[in-house]
């Protein structure tokens, strides 16, 4: 009957049960083709005599494809280490969409949502789109993870490689930080010395003129004047012997009681040559605080102004000290040769003739200015500078000799102490005014 066959019909398509438990891939397609997406869904009911609408494509696979070729072009902009382009690790989307669809759906939330037919079919093609959707979104999580997967090695060799860099960068810079400090500490004492240098040049001594409550700086002549001032600490000072003429520095050797001596030269350990020519000898050379000659010109100026003392300090190599002092000191200009003047003898020295006073009014020679009338200085190598008189007894001026055993032509000597045969270790010749 036609009822009955309408109704057999019914029963064939509509109440058929789904089979238990499907977990063919292809049957899950099958059944996720069979209920299309709502949207069409409703197209079709309206449009049933004309071709349905295509609904577009959600196949996993083309979705896999695409990702897999936009992977591929990710991977080949990465490097590895050597150089050479780091390969994709291949994906099996078969296996992606197999996990993928062993998970249940939640959509289902009990078998007879499962077998719910007629007027359920929205329902089933909404769970239908979720899962077919959901593998998809299983699938491109996968292509993430790979991707970070591989990214993460070149990566973490990057860094590594950075840090160690990095890390070799700052022990540079802690380097130079200790490099400059030391530099700084190297200038700070420089600078100190300077510092020290340049308040040695001010210790020009002035008073106080009250009535107009300025400070006046009075020219000092020698270190005596100096002393007399107030400052009794042995150093270098500035003196001005001639008032019309130039200052200059000069050691001061203070003596507390006594007053302060300017010293004309100073030796002890050979370390400035004094085998020098005439205009060398004339404007002094060496290092006021180490060995030195003051300068011929400067012992005029300052000898000139004042009667003045002088003293002889000597010391051999067997620490001995002796001493000479003459009453009266003074030498004459360069025209006249700078030639010596020396009074009354007293000390322990020795003279006797033999002494500074072998050499009174005798004219100064240099190698290349040779006045003694015996050719003492040329004939004997280039001797120092000195009052030379038939050649010499006593000369302070000649080649060092270390440990003694000197000669006539080599190593201090004070012929009236020590004779020829030593050399005598340090001299200090230095005048104050006479009392």
């Amino acid at each position: 009957m036609p009822g009955e066959e309408q109704q057999s019909q019914t029963g064939d398509t509509g109440t058929t049960p789904m089979q238990e438990q499907q977990t063919d891939r292809q049957a899950r397609d099958d059944i996720a083709a069979s209920f299309p997406n709502p949207m069409y869904a409703s197209a079709r009911l309206q449009h049933t005599t004309s071709a349905p609408m295509q609904q577009p494509q959600t196949d996993c696979q083309a979705r896999g494809d695409s990702a897999e070729s936009e992977t591929n072009s990710v991977y080949a902009s990465i490097e590895d280490a050597t150089g050479a382009p780091v390969q994709q690790p291949p994906t099996d989307w078969r296996s992606v969409a197999d996990v993928a669809a062993s998970i249940p759906n939640a959509a289902y939330g009990s078998r007879a949502d499962r077998t719910d037919p007629g007027g359920t079919s929205g329902r089933g093609a909404l769970c239908s789109f979720i899962r077919s959707h959901h593998s998809c979104m299983i699938a491109g999580i996968a292509v993430l993870l790979s991707l970070v997967g591989v990214g993460v090695a070149p990566l973490t060799f990057s860094n590594k490689e950075g840090i160690s860099q990095l890390s070799s960068t700052v022990d540079d810079l802690k380097r130079d930080r200790n490099d400059m400090r030391l530099d700084l500490d190297k200038e700070r004492n420089r600078t100190a010395a300077l510092e020290q240098r340049v308040d040695e040049m001010n210790k020009t001594p002035g008073s106080c003129n009250c009535s107009s409550n300025a400070v006046i700086l009075q020219p000092v002549r020698d270190c005596d004047d100096v002393y007399k001032a107030g400052h009794t600490t042995s150093g270098v000072y500035t003196i001005q012997p001639d008032a019309a003429g130039a200052s200059f520095r000069v050691y001061c050797e203070m003596e507390a009681g006594v007053g302060g001596w300017t010293v004309l030269q100073k030796r002890f350990d050979g370390s400035v040559d004094f085998a020098r020519d005439w205009e060398t000898y004339k404007n002094g050379f060496g290092a006021l605080v180490g060995e030195f000659w003051l300068g011929n010109d400067k012992i005029y100026q300052v000898s000139s102004f004042r009667e003045y003392l002088l003293r002889i300090d000597l010391e051999n190599w067997s620490s001995e000290t002796v001493y000479a002092e003459y009453d009266r000191f003074y030498i004459e200009d360069e025209a006249a040769k700078y030639r010596l003047h020396v009074g009354v003898y007293s000390g322990t020295a020795g003279d006797g003739g033999d002494g500074l006073s072998f050499h009174d009014g005798c004219r100064f020679s240099t190698h290349d200015q040779d006045v003694s009338g015996y050719d003492c200085v040329a004939s004997s190598g280039g001797r120092g500078g000195w009052w030379y008189e038939v050649c010499d007894l006593v000369n302070l001026n000649q080649p060092y000799k270390h440990g003694g055993g000197g000669d006539s032509a080599h190593g201090m000597q004070w012929h009236a102490w020590t004779a020829h045969r030593y050399s005598i270790k340090s001299s200090v010749m230095k005048i104050r005014p006479a009392p």
